[in-house]
This record gives structure tokens, C-alpha cells and sequence, in this order.
């Protein structure tokens, strides 16, 4: 029987084709990755512009604190917060409103939801107090020194 190609051929489409797969295949993981591969530890952080100190309590008594900043005109500002067992950070809306929620993760792989409260004074909207959910199902409240502005250092989990 004659066929079209001659083994070779056939042999060379096969690589090319498998070549192919191989390229769609490692492209599609690519656009999968979420960046959760994306290695975090505990380093110092340097902060600047407006900020608060955060004081406040878990449900399992034990207390924790941090600061939160954000520079003028942002979107977005961050917090970080230390306990005696881990190191927690996050982002939050600078945006004007009253109350805003989030995410935060932490050291010791513990998980949490935040929602804050803040008031108008002057020209910025100040946070008086946050609630928050960890996944390990303790609880927490935190509340929010005087407005300052300001450079300063910090702990946190990137």
C-alpha cells in the first residue's frame, strides 16, 4: 500500500504536533497561574503620608498592633499588624466612604476579613473602628489612633 508520506514525514509532523501540545499546555498554565506560587515573608517596611497606629484585641484575648498608610490621592493604602505569633497585612480602599471591607493574610497561614468604620474630619475620612474574622474562627477589634502624617517603619507579611 502507498501512502502519501513517507515515515519521516509522518515522523516530523508528529514531533511538530506534539511540540504544539506541549507549548498550548504549558501557555495555559501560565494564564491559570493566580500568583498564589508567590513566596511571602516577614520584612520590614517603610511607610510614608498619612497613617494611624491600630491597637486592638482577639477573641482568645491575646492583643495585637500595627499601623495603616496611605499617601494622598491613592486608591489604595495598606496595613500591617504584629501579634506575638504572627504577622498579618493587607490593603484597603482610600476612596471616600464610610465603611470599607477587605482581606489580610498572615505568617502563620490564618486568613481573615476586615470591615472598618470611618468619619469625615476635615479632608479625609478617619477610621475610628474595624472588626474582623480570621479563619481559624477567632475574632478581633481594632481601633484607630489620631490621624498622622509622616514617614515611619514597620513589620509585615509580603
Amino acid at each position: 500500500m502507498n501512502y502519501p508520506f513517507s515515515r519521516n514525514e509522518i515522523l516530523v509532523k508528529r514531533l511538530f504536533s506534539t511540540a504544539i501540545l506541549m507549548l498550548m499546555a504549558l501557555l495555559f498554565v501560565a494564564a491559570c497561574d493566580d500568583g498564589s506560587s508567590e513566596v511571602k515573608s516577614v520584612t520590614k517596611a517603610q511607610y510614608s503620608g498619612n497613617f494611624n497606629a491600630i491597637s486592638g484585641k482577639l477573641s482568645d484575648g491575646s492583643k495585637f498592633e500595627g499601623v495603616a498608610w496611605w499617601v494622598s490621592g491613592a486608591y489604595r493604602g495598606k496595613f500591617c499588624l504584629q501579634t506575638t505569633e504572627a504577622v498579618c497585612s493587607g490593603t484597603f480602599s482610600a476612596r471616600a466612604s464610610r465603611v470599607i471591607a477587605g482581606q489580610f493574610e498572615c505568617s502563620d497561614m490564618t486568613t481573615g476579613s476586615y470591615r472598618s468604620e470611618r468619619i469625615e474630619k476635615g479632608a479625609h475620612l478617619h477610621p475610628i473602628k474595624a472588626t474582623g474574622i480570621l479563619s481559624d474562627g477567632r475574632t478581633s477589634v481594632a481601633e484607630f489612633a489620631p490621624l498622622q502624617e509622616g514617614a515611619g517603619e514597620t513589620v509585615c507579611y509580603q
